[in-house]
């Protein structure tokens, strides 16, 4: 039986990795096109400053209006604040000047670089850092102006098994992470900045400096992590006996602090 010719042969080797190519990059395109798609169609409502506003001036609804864009595009417009944190704004002033039709970026309220001003704290309130679980927590979710629960294991009364419990109620989140969330930094770059604001050793909450002290004493009985539970409940940014001790945990803890046992985790610093 005849051979074909090396030359021949060679032609059809070539004739196949241009098809094979042809495939790649094709699919290639096809996928690149699928995620830049991926956010269009959904939106998400950002906020835009109505007038030229100073240093210094409390932000209103009055001073802002909500744009809808599409989500694939947000990254694209800087560390925007979404409207979904309304409230944590009004409850703030401004920390530099902004023009009107600017968009409201974290750092004109949070100062950059994770610095939270005293004006973020509601007067008559104190800020108070809690380590949290680095792996089981809330991510993303968890944003400045949200309130959570905060619980951990502690001993059954008596001195029995170890019992989860909530032992602070309705606290509102200044602060996620020693910096702030990925949002807030508003990075573009894709990589390791792109993910690692995705967890967090520590989130500052704020709490009445009556029971201040009375969460650090529960904080030396905790044994193992702290965990936040997200909470969806309008009715606690009025609520003024938010945050709450459990009144058995009040009772119990309201004394001195016990010094953290042998091999448990001491209490955040």
């Amino acid at each position: 039986m005849a051979t074909e010719a090396p030359g021949i042969q060679n032609k059809g080797l070539l004739i196949v990795a241009v098809i094979l190519a042809a495939i790649v990059v094709v699919v290639y395109n096809v996928h690149i096109q699928s995620v830049r798609s991926a956010g269009k169609g959904e939106k998400v409502a950002l906020i835009r400053v109505a007038r030229d506003m100073k240093s210094g001036d409390k932000i209103t609804e009055k001073e802002i209006y909500k744009v809808e864009v599409d989500k694939g595009i947000m990254g694209n417009l800087g560390n925007v604040v979404p409207w979904e944190n309304l409230n944590f704004v009004k409850a703030n002033t401004l920390n530099q000047p902004v023009q009107k039709d600017q968009w409201l970026l974290w750092q004109h309220i949070t100062g950059s670089g994770g610095y939270v001003p005293a004006s973020a704290i509601t007067p008559g309130m104190v800020g108070k850092p809690i380590s949290v679980d680095p792996v089981n927590n809330l991510g993303e979710s968890l944003v400045p102006g949200e309130r959570v629960n905060v619980k951990g294991y502690l001993p059954a009364p008596g001195g029995g098994k170890l019992q989860a419990r909530v032992f602070l109620e309705g606290a509102k989140v200044l602060q996620v992470g020693g910096r702030m969330s990925r949002e807030m930094i508003g990075t573009n770059k894709p990589g390791s900045a792109d993910v690692g604001m995705r967890t967090y050793r520590s989130v500052m909450i704020e709490v009445s400096p009556k029971i201040s002290d009375t969460v650090d004493n529960i904080l030396t009985h905790v044994r193992g992590p702290v965990f936040l539970d997200l909470l969806n409940d309008p009715k606690l940014d009025t609520d003024a006996n938010v945050p709450r001790i459990p009144a058995d945990l009040l009772s119990a803890y309201g004394g001195s602090a016990e010094a953290p046992r042998e091999g448990s985790p001491a209490p955040p610093e």
